[in-house]
């Protein structure tokens, strides 16, 4: 059953550091799942991510709203060519 204030499903490499609304999260792994506290549906929510990759830090951040119920994805893995075939 969805959460009534909806879900947030982040795509990132396995080794990513994730934060959500500026807090750093402990989940670890390729797909992480975060659920917004009651009160805070049809909010704008932050999403921040740190990895490395050959080497170097790569970051990715997004802003989304949650609505009461949505799902929402945020994939800082798949590049904006492939999202768009």
């Amino acid at each position: 059953m969805p959460s009534p204030t909806g879900s947030v499903r982040v795509v990132v490499t396995a080794n990513a550091r994730v934060w959500f609304d500026g807090e750093l999260t402990s989940q670890t792994g390729p797909v992480r799942v975060f659920t917004p506290p009651p009160g805070t549906e049809n909010f704008e929510h932050s999403v921040e991510a740190r990895w490395s990759r050959e080497g170097r830090e790569v970051h990715g951040d997004s802003k989304i709203q949650v609505h009461t119920g949505q799902r929402v994805t945020v994939d800082f893995v798949t590049p904006e060519v492939e999202k768009k075939q």
